[in-house]
């Protein structure tokens, strides 16, 4: 049976948050929290060891205790060039567990069942699936995939979904409720009456 231990997550916090109008979105303030806060305070009881993968405002997000993982390629070339950067990062780890720093809440038992579909489907990755729609950045990702991580990026492709469908993937399917994404002012807005409610 692999072993879970052998397991690590990784908050993508790299993006440039263009829909949040250029605001470090993991640094989104609510109820005096940083969003990443909630991400982080979501996983910690399910993984061992947490980076973050982040390109600016480094110091800060290295405030939170953890190693803060920048991309090891130049140009901001999206979450799959954060996802590899980590690989990177923990050789010794098999398994990657992604997570956007923009999803605050999830299942407390979502990790356990990401790994063990993994492992019982023998895939390369495991991503969840909500209202038939895939959310590949949401997923346990075998480190053994990097080499092919790293062949598509240098072939100048980026598209996450494209990149899980050429491997051997298979997906959980959940509830979206209240599986919340905070893409927007609008969307912080609606976590905020969440959370008052």
């Amino acid at each position: 049976m692999p072993d879970k231990s052998k397991l690590a997550a990784v908050i993508l916090a790299g993006g440039l948050s263009r829909r949040m109008h250029g605001e470090d979105k993991g640094l989104c303030q609510l109820n005096a929290m940083a969003l990443i806060d909630f991400v982080i305070r979501a996983i910690d009881s399910q993984v061992d060891t947490i980076l973050i993968s982040a390109n600016q405002n480094t110091s800060e997000y290295e405030r939170r205790g953890y190693p803060v993982i920048e991309d090891s390629i130049a140009g901001n070339k999206g979450p799959l060039a954060g996802i590899l950067s980590a690989m990177q990062a923990q050789p010794d780890m098999d398994f990657l567990f992604v997570i956007p720093c923009d999803m605050p809440i999830i299942p407390q038992n979502l990790v356990d069942q990401l790994f063990n579909k993994l492992i019982l489907d023998q895939a390369d990755i495991c991503c969840v699936k909500t209202a038939h729609r895939l959310q590949p950045l949401l997923s346990v990702i075998k480190t053994s995939t990097h080499t092919s991580l790293s062949d598509y990026l240098d072939n100048g492709r980026h598209k996450v979904i494209d990149w899980v469908e050429s491997l051997n993937y298979t997906y959980i399917e959940i509830d979206s409720q209240p599986l919340f994404n905070l893409n927007t002012p609008e969307d912080l807005y609606l976590f905020q009456k969440y959370l008052t409610n």
